[in-house]
């Protein structure tokens, strides 16, 4: 789950469904990691980052 932050996109939720568990999540978007930092963190996920960019591209059109 990721929002729009002005120009940033902010993970609020990743969950691993394969393996039933929660990667992150956090209430208050302020304190939400940024998809670049999300990519830093978790490159094994790169295929789940491009697929968020592009989402953000689509809605911000």
């Amino acid at each position: 789950m990721w929002q729009r932050d002005r120009n940033r996109i902010r993970i609020i939720r990743v969950r691993n469904l394969a393996q039933d568990r929660t990667v992150i999540a956090v209430r208050d978007l302020d304190t939400a990691p940024d998809l670049a930092d999300m990519r830093e963190q978790f490159p094994e996920l790169a295929a789940l980052w491009d697929v968020v960019r592009r989402q953000f591209w689509e809605v911000a059109g």
